[in-house]
């Protein structure tokens, strides 16, 4: 039998509204609350059923269906108990490094640009370049999006698509990444005025094959490559290339790296460097790789399948920093005790004695009020900063008391040492993920980045 769906919302500023969706057999239902009080929607319904809140009211506070779950797959004659809870937006203890621009590379000379501030766009087409209309306006939404915006935590302004450049000839079937630059530099005062924020992106044919490998580009990687070159004669020139059918997450990447990091390879965090780099796998550190080159969808970019883009900003309000991903974070924090002093610099951590077990406290943290536990775990990176030709000893033992929790909990991890003495340091990480359910599908929403730390005991030289 159908079954009629609703319950009470509180704690709703005066003004807000919000939107609640409820999800039954593939059918959508939604309805707008702009007061405290009970609701119920309009269309009974039968079989698994879910309510979000689809839209957010807009001041600082954050609604969810506490009791949401009391909806899957329910048999009941009807519900209406649910509970939709507008509470303050936490402040959570993210403990996040913050990225900085690769203007802090030492090896950048004192007259190049740390960023572009000002970027002026030059998109530069050959003749058999696919789909120039499409890319321009693509080129377009991305500057004028709120993604483009985050660029300015880092000094890059607002920036401006010049004119097209149309090239007469086609392009060469085949080109060397290491060759281009300064074919690129040689040419570009033909093309476009440059200066310290003149960024040129080459569109190349799908036929045109990179660096030799004998396949076409769109069969190889599909991945831009961004560069500068600076002639001896001339001013430094910043660039991107384009295989001729990379996806708009590619451009986008291309992009907005050259305008953050016109020259250098990527940033630096501003503590746990090493730590994070080991655990992200990553030898230099960006907007996108700090979140692990994840897909987003932006409301103001509708159609194109982007990248979401770290934000020191909202990693210090303790929101998702990882912005064009669900709002919503899990993390699992644990209280380090101690400076661990290695060789990679000094690092939050515990120094065991071999052998010694010791438990330390786990706080744990959630954004997302309905959607009650969620799994955690610890995992090890292995041994750190270690000397050519030591051997590692077996790795520390890590345990939890129990692998999910909620908001607020305290989870104890219990670590022990190896018996025989460690060389260099063991890093370790702490994970949160939260599986989401919807009629037919499913989604996972990660921690947008991990808490890291080392184990070290008194015999590390």
């Amino acid at each position: 039998p159908d079954y009629p769906v609703g319950g009470t919302l509180k704690n709703l500023a005066q003004g807000e509204t919000i939107t609640l969706t409820l999800i039954n057999g593939g059918v959508e239902q939604t309805m707008s609350l702009s007061g405290n009080g009970g609701f119920r929607f309009p269309t009974p319904v039968h079989g698994q059923t879910s309510v979000r809140v689809t839209k957010q009211p807009s001041s600082n506070r954050r609604c969810g269906v506490v009791n949401n779950a009391s909806l899957w797959g329910t048999t009941a004659a009807s519900i209406n108990e649910l509970e939709v809870d507008c509470g303050p937006y936490p402040t959570l203890a993210l403990n996040a490094p913050k990225l900085l621009h690769g203007g802090l590379d030492p090896s950048v000379p004192d007259d190049l640009p740390l960023v572009l501030a000002s970027p002026r766009v030059v998109p530069v087409f050959f003749s058999d370049s696919p789909n120039a209309s499409a890319s321009v306006e693509l080129l377009q939404a991305l500057v004028s999006s709120r993604i483009w915006k985050i660029l300015g935590e880092h000094g890059v302004g607002a920036a401006k698509i010049e004119a097209p450049v149309r090239l007469p000839m086609p392009a060469l079937p085949e080109i060397s990444t290491d060759g281009i630059g300064r074919w690129i530099a040689e040419r570009a005062p033909q093309w476009a005025r440059v200066d310290a924020n003149t960024l040129f992106i080459l569109y190349y044919p799908p036929e045109t094959r990179i660096d030799g490998e004998g396949d076409p580009s769109c069969n190889r990687t599909m991945h831009a490559t961004s560069g500068a070159t600076r002639l001896d004669d001339g001013p430094a020139v910043v660039y991107s290339i384009i295989p001729g059918c990379a996806p708009s997450a590619e451009v986008q990447r291309a992009l907005m790296e050259s305008a953050m990091n016109p020259f250098t390879q990527g940033g630096l965090l501003d503590r746990n460097t090493d730590l994070w780099r080991l655990s992200l796998k990553q030898n230099y550190l960006d907007i996108f790789s700090m979140c692990e080159y994840r897909s987003a969808t932006f409301s103001d970019m509708p159609g194109y399948l982007l990248r979401s883009v770290w934000s020191n900003k909202a990693a210090e309000q303790g929101r998702n920093p990882c912005v064009g991903e669900p709002e919503e974070i899990y993390g699992a924090m644990p209280v380090l005790p101690e400076k661990v002093k290695g060789r990679l610099g000094d690092n939050d951590g515990i120094v065991l004695a071999p052998g010694e077990t010791r438990t330390l406290d786990v706080k744990v943290y959630s954004s997302a009020v309905e959607m009650g536990s969620f799994s955690i775990w610890v995992s090890p990176l292995g041994l750190l900063d270690a000397r050519p030709g030591d051997t590692s000893a077996d790795a520390p033992r890590f345990e939890l008391d129990r692998d999910r929790a909620k908001d607020g909990d305290t989870v104890r991890l219990t670590i022990t040492a190896p018996a025989l003495p460690i060389k260099g340091s063991f890093g370790f990480q702490l994970n949160a993920r939260q599986i989401g359910y919807g009629e037919g599908w499913m989604s996972e929403w990660r921690v947008p980045m991990t808490h890291v730390g080392v184990v070290a005991n008194s015999a590390t030289p």
